[in-house]
């Protein structure tokens, strides 16, 4: 299934036509290539004002780098390897988003380092060159904002480097890359509960050879017990870092306790549910179409290839490899590891678009395939002007990858014109130096709703672990404990500032609006008779800023006279 593989024997073919470009030429180009893709990708991370995730995880950083705890001092629902990274990115940046920025760009050097070295031990070095290019095209498109400060870009470098040590040990032996290979599948797991494909699909891959003979059984065990052990290495360690802090307990509830509130209310279900895979597939095709036609093509071709040896062209067979490649039966790896990620973002609860990122690493390596065969017959210079086709395929590439270059430039502009023509600035730059005017340094906030970023902008500490209250609003009751900690805590410890939309003002006092429960808690009574609005934010979702009465100074009332330059800029 496997034999589009580079080849060192020739066949007898004429050796000018088979001299290889050297690596760092190659290397060279590659860099050239992926340098303006990573660049745009973080010049819009840096700009664009409708991600919000990257802000948490940013201002979780921020706090643990300065002692604070994941889990008991601020709190969400995802393992803690995302938000440790972003400590340590606060800690490189001395406390600037350039840190994060800068640990993102080491991710994707990374991941696409991985992935060029997965390429060039199965494909020709042409092919992994373009291969790895293409990834750099997908895995940053702005669409699923691939790169970014989020857990899927972390979690992609890691199986990628784990997929590089599984493929390398068939290659060379050696105890120590099945190890690290399970170290870095754990490391995958510790980003995101999901994250968990390549993992599954080295497992799957396994068993394959076992059962067809290629590995001994004692071979198999042997290594799946390296992989098993490594991964349990890793979380073994966070298990520690956490109980040590005192963490461990709020950790397990909230990465899978809490998360299975999100199959009680139905928002997810087992083994998918209908609305994730028509979220997940409308926005799978416009970018992705040609890698998925590409796959299909490869996947056509491989089976055909090791079930029919007998039909295949003499001139392209003699050009590639006639030897096993160092990983047999690799596209079944990469096809076992496409499906898994794909049912690991049907099982997420929001079908967002960017759950479908670690599933475009491994639908890249099936389309290597297909790019291999294609190089192998491009070297055959005579057969190549003889054969329309290979050119037709590459203008079908081409037509195809037109769709995803102008989504790209439609993101692009969707990040320029708002912020450097018409000079709009993100809701929370705007809500945060509101706060910073109101409070000092060491005054504790709390903002209702979903504005992480606020937080992050005013560098202010927030007043209950629960810095966001989105939680509530998707899994309603069993959120509820979320809706009680904070009415404790507030009126224990009543925040100098409060930030809050105009719908939650609303909903916080019994008036929830269409399709929306009403709280747990009422604590719209409670913020009129302690706090006084200093700010009314005409933004997408009109904001509204407390203070305490007790507090107030005549400076506090005079910010909504600045609305209109801070909204500016």
């Amino acid at each position: 299934m496997d034999g589009a593989t580079a080849s060192t024997d020739r066949g007898g073919q004429p050796a000018e036509l088979y001299r290889p470009t050297s690596w760092p030429a190659l290397i060279v180009a590659v860099t050239l290539a992926l340098i303006p893709l990573i660049a745009l990708s973080q010049f819009m991370a840096w700009y664009r004002t409708d991600v919000v995730d990257d802000q948490m995880f940013a201002y979780f950083g921020w706090r643990i780098a300065h002692g604070a705890v994941v889990y008991r001092d601020v709190w969400d629902n995802k393992p803690p390897g995302i938000y440790w990274v972003n400590a340590l990115a606060m800690l490189i940046g001395r406390d600037s988003y350039a840190g994060v920025i800068a640990i993102c760009v080491l991710a994707l050097v990374v991941a696409h380092g991985c992935f060029l070295g997965v390429c060039a031990s199965l494909f020709y070095r042409g092919a992994a060159a373009i291969t790895t290019v293409l990834l750099g095209f997908y895995l940053t498109h702005g669409y699923y904002t691939g790169g970014t400060n989020r857990t899927e870009t972390f979690l992609v470098a890691c199986e990628l480097a784990a997929v590089l040590c599984y493929v390398r040990g068939f290659a060379r032996p050696g105890w120590g890359k099945w190890y690290a290979c399970g170290l870095l599948c754990g490391a995958a797991f510790l980003f995101k509960q999901v994250g968990l494909a390549a993992f599954g699909a080295m497992l799957l891959h396994t068993g394959v050879l076992t059962v067809t003979r290629i590995l001994r059984p004692k071979q198999a065990i042997q290594r799946i017990v390296l992989v098993l052990a490594g991964a349990m290495s890793t979380v073994a360690v966070a298990a520690l870092a956490l109980s040590a802090q005192g963490a461990l307990k709020e950790a397990w509830f909230a990465a899978f306790g809490f998360n299975l509130a999100y199959f009680a209310t139905g928002t997810t279900r087992f083994p998918y549910r209908y609305f994730s895979y028509y979220m997940l597939k409308e926005n799978f095709f416009p970018i992705l179409r040609l890698p998925l036609l590409m796959a299909a093509a490869a996947s056509i071709h491989a089976a055909l290839w090791a079930l029919r040896p007998h039909l295949r062209p003499p001139e392209i067979a003699q050009s590639l490899q006639p030897r096993e490649p160092a990983c047999p039966r690799y596209m079944l790896l990469f096809v076992f590891w496409a499906v898994l990620a794909f049912w690991a973002a049907l099982l997420s609860p929001h079908a967002f678009r960017h759950y479908l990122v670690p599933v475009i690493p491994p639908l890249l390596l099936v389309c290597g395939y297909l790019v291999n065969i294609l190089q192998a017959e491009m070297r055959l210079l005579v057969r190549f002007q003889q054969r329309i086709w290979t050119a037709g395929a590459f203008v079908a590439i081409a037509f195809f990858i037109s769709d995803a270059v102008r989504r790209q430039w439609e993101e692009f502009s969707k990040v320029y014109v708002p912020r450097f023509i018409q000079h709009e600035r993100a809701e929370w730059e705007v809500i945060g130096d509101v706060v910073r005017m109101a409070t000092g340094p060491q005054d504790r906030i709390q903002c209702w709703g979903y504005y992480p970023g606020v937080y992050l902008h005013a560098r202010r500490i927030n007043a209950v672990r629960y810095t966001t209250t989105e939680k509530v609003g998707q899994v309603r009751s069993e959120a509820d404990f979320v809706m009680h900690e904070l009415e404790q805590r507030l009126k224990a410890n009543p925040p100098v500032v409060l930030v809050v939309s105009a719908a939650d003002y609303e909903w916080l006092h019994g008036r929830p609006g269409p399709g929306r429960a009403p709280p747990a808690v009422l604590l719209g009574p409670w913020i009129d008779e302690h706090y006084e609005r200093i700010a009314d934010i005409p933004l997408a979702q009109t904001a509204y800023v407390y203070k305490r009465k007790d507090l107030l100074t005549a400076q506090d009332r005079k910010i909504q006279e600045q609305i209109p330059n801070l909204l500016r800029g």
